[in-house]
């Protein structure tokens, strides 16, 4: 007998991974919010989905008299109809992406409220989308076509809900929240009360590799967000990163990224005009 696995077909692949469909989802509006403290979600009644993407603190918000209290690297979703409001002034910087649509998405699309697996992934997304939609250069259907990509992200990395999951997704969303600091895998494993080794098998089954390389790829991903930007000098990024000595950051950023930092902002700058 041939025990040759067959690859299986499209149809097959639908059968065993469900379509949701999203093209009926229309983008209103978004932005980005942020406080340094003494800030509360004021109460009001929306006639539209409003979901909330927490880049930094905690965003605590009661919705028809449940208490959700999103933190960074997480995200909620608040319905049409609902009355929802802060619950307590948050004093602590708060950040998060905020985005309208009109239509519904199916009751199991994603949860609720849930950990993202690789919030950096949901972070570009939601700036290029924000990004098109403030640019007078890209069609309307440029930020409703990158929201329904941003929809689908969300719903990938919301995953199962097991057990090794939910840790995972705590996990990474604290490593998200502290990536402007050098947190070690030690660190992450206290804070946790797990076994080092323990969790890095975990982020080994998952992504391929262990949490000291995790904690490593989050951070360089933070440092060349903000190379992306014209704003900071290196130096200052360098500081907004946890790096007391600038010397360590240009090496540190050269042995990962196999380039210097001016090197990789001179590529990106390039490429953009290119493209322009």
């Amino acid at each position: 007998m041939n025990r040759a696995r067959l690859r299986p077909t499209k149809e097959q692949n639908r059968g065993r991974f469900p379509t949701f469909m999203v093209e009926q989802v229309r983008f209103l509006h978004g932005g980005l919010f942020e406080s340094e403290g003494d800030w509360i979600h004021p109460e009001r009644v929306i006639d539209n989905t409003e979901i909330i993407l927490v880049r930094k603190g905690v965003t605590p918000i009661e919705e028809n008299g449940v208490l959700f209290e999103p933190e960074a690297g997480s995200v909620l979703r608040l319905d049409p109809g609902l009355r929802h409001r802060g619950t307590r002034m948050s004093t602590a910087p708060v950040s998060f992406y905020w985005f309208h649509f009109d239509g519904a998405l199916a009751a199991d699309f994603f949860p609720k409220s849930f950990a993202l697996a690789e919030p950096y992934r949901a972070d570009l997304l939601s700036r290029q989308l924000l990004h098109y939609e403030t640019t007078p250069d890209y069609p309307p259907e440029a930020a409703e076509n990158l929201f329904r990509v941003l929809l689908l992200e969300l719903r990938a990395q919301a995953g199962t809900p097991s057990v090794g999951s939910r840790l995972l997704g705590e996990v990474t969303a604290w490593i998200y929240a502290h990536r402007d600091r050098a947190v070690s895998s030690a660190d992450a494993a206290a804070h946790f009360g797990y076994n080092e080794d323990y969790l890095s098998r975990l982020f080994r089954a998952r992504y391929g590799y262990g949490l000291k390389r995790y904690i490593v790829r989050v951070r360089m991903q933070h440092i060349k967000t903000l190379l992306l930007s014209p704003d900071y000098t290196l130096q200052q990024i360098a500081e907004m990163t946890g790096f007391a000595d600038y010397k360590y950051f240009l090496r540190f950023f050269t042995r990962h990224e196999g380039e210097t930092p001016t090197a990789f902002r001179a590529a990106y700058f390039n490429t953009h005009t290119n493209v322009r």
